[in-house]
């Protein structure tokens, strides 16, 4: 048997937890992004709850819920793909810092870091972040501005 120390096995089981979200929540949000690129041509919408909530494939050359949209190249690329990578550096560091103890603030940041990644893979892969779910009219969202807005206000109250 292997004798690890039992201070070393807790520290790393935070560790653990935001491997295994990271891991769960990008391999969710990359397979329905590609069942998408797949099945659902662009613009084309499909009512899963009428009236309240849609599937809807939309491209976003811009921020959160479009916002700076536009050509996918130049200068405006290049910011976002900055801006992502900061953003992710700065959720490494808060995540480094929290306690062992502080759980649901450890897990919000396991789910933002996932939202910000998988935005990262898609600008790096797609140029844009492909985002399909949309509720009673646009802006369309994608998991990965899900997995930032929500923890984010769970992790503050």
């Amino acid at each position: 048997m292997c004798n690890i120390p039992r201070e070393l096995l807790l520290v790393k089981k935070k560790y653990w937890i935001l491997v295994i979200v990271c891991a769960v929540v990008l391999f969710l949000d990359q397979w329905t992004k590609a069942a998408i690129l797949e099945k659902l041509p662009l613009h084309q919408r499909i009512a899963v709850i009428p009236g309240f909530f849609d599937l809807t494939h939309v491209r976003n050359t811009g921020g959160a819920f479009g916002i700076f949209g536009g050509e996918k190249s130049g200068l405006g690329g290049f910011l976002f793909l900055a801006v992502s990578i900061v953003a992710i550096g700065i959720l490494l560091v808060l995540f480094i810092r929290s306690k062992e103890n502080e759980k649901t603030l450890g897990f919000a940041y396991s789910l933002i870091l996932s939202g910000a990644l998988g935005n990262l893979l898609d600008r790096l892969r797609l140029g844009r972040s492909l985002t399909f779910w949309s509720f009673t009219s646009p802006p369309s969202v994608g998991l990965p501005s899900i997995l930032r807005t929500l923890p984010s206000a769970w992790a503050s109250v």
